[in-house]
């Protein structure tokens, strides 16, 4: 039966309710297609004498199953996270139970690492462009954390864009941690999401202090001591008491490097240590970035204070 009118141009309609457009309707039998080049394929195949020609739609098949369509949109995707022959293998993380099908995610966590030990090099063999303080050896995978380390670092405090908490005194330099102290601080408890340990009854509104809880107090494994000395039997859970353990053990007198404070006659083998002398004795506290205690009015000009607060105050919950 030849058409008695040309093919209708017909216009998808968008409703927010639903999330999703309407279907193409054709307007001689029951078929629909969400996609119009389908509804033109449709019409020239079952309802017209006009042969189907091969070069006008391109159908792409997938290579790995039977799957095909004419959307490139839709192949890609199918491609990347549909097709149950693509993905056999899995990426594994070799410092810690990650694992992902998706070689861009597995990339992007490795960076993770990488940024945390500057030292430990991919296994893969595979290179990595890593960005570099222009006024220190400080460099890190991720162009964000270099920034951030020269507010934190490298910005004087009246050049510094600080985020001031609208609800108490508290400011930052991170929009992040900003965020984090609205929410353990000021956030409706109804709408506050706990992060609950398997374990024991600790809880925290901060993932990453849950994970450093379980690892602290609940990962003996053999795995959990992850950072082990290239010269003696001694591993830890934890890089800087590595480095700190290598500092006291295994360096000769005359090749310490130590650092000094510019304010009073203080010195120490670690960088560290410094930062945290020149927080607690010759910072204002009025530029102080404080650390406050999620349970309790307590606050503390150094985390590690923070920490032992929660272990002496709060030790049913604290990291």
């Amino acid at each position: 039966m030849e058409m008695d009118a040309p093919i209708k141009m017909q216009f998808l309609h968008f409703d927010c309710a639903k999330s999703f457009p309407d279907l193409y309707l054709c307007d001689k039998c029951i078929f629909k297609t969400d996609l119009l080049i389908s509804l033109w394929n449709h019409i020239r195949y079952m309802h017209s004498k006009q042969p189907l020609q091969p070069n006008t739609i391109t159908k792409r098949p997938c290579k790995k199953c039977p799957y095909s369509t004419h959307s490139t949109l839709h192949f890609l995707n199918h491609r990347l996270f549909r097709c149950p022959r693509k993905r056999k293998k899995w990426f594994l993380c070799d410092h810690c139970p990650f694992k992902t099908q998706i070689k861009f995610s597995h990339n992007a966590h490795i960076k993770r690492h990488l940024s945390k030990s500057k030292n430990r090099l991919p296994t893969n063999n595979e290179s990595y462009n890593w960005f570099q303080c222009s006024q220190c050896s400080y460099k890190s995978l991720f162009k964000e954390a270099v920034k951030q380390h020269a507010v934190n670092k490298h910005t004087a405090p009246e050049d510094v864009k600080w985020f001031q908490c609208e609800q108490c005194a508290f400011k930052s330099k991170s929009k992040y941690y900003l965020a984090t102290h609205v929410n353990m601080n000021h956030a409706n408890p109804e709408n506050q999401k706990w992060y609950l340990c398997p374990h024991c009854e600790f809880k925290s509104l901060v993932k990453y202090y849950l994970k450093t809880h379980i690892l602290n107090k609940h990962d003996n494994s053999e795995k959990a001591f992850k950072f082990k000395c290239d010269r003696c039997e001694y591993k830890t859970k934890r890089r800087t008491h590595l480095e700190s353990h290598k500092l006291a053990h295994h360096t000769d007198e005359k090749d310490i490097k130590w650092f000094e404070c510019e304010f009073c006659s203080f010195k120490t083998k670690r960088k560290e240590l410094l930062g945290r002398h020149v927080t607690v004795r010759h910072v204002p506290d009025e530029e102080i970035e404080w650390f406050y205690c999620s349970y309790c009015d307590y606050k503390a000009k150094v985390k590690k204070n923070l920490r032992m607060h929660l272990d002496m105050r709060h030790v049913d919950l604290a990291v």
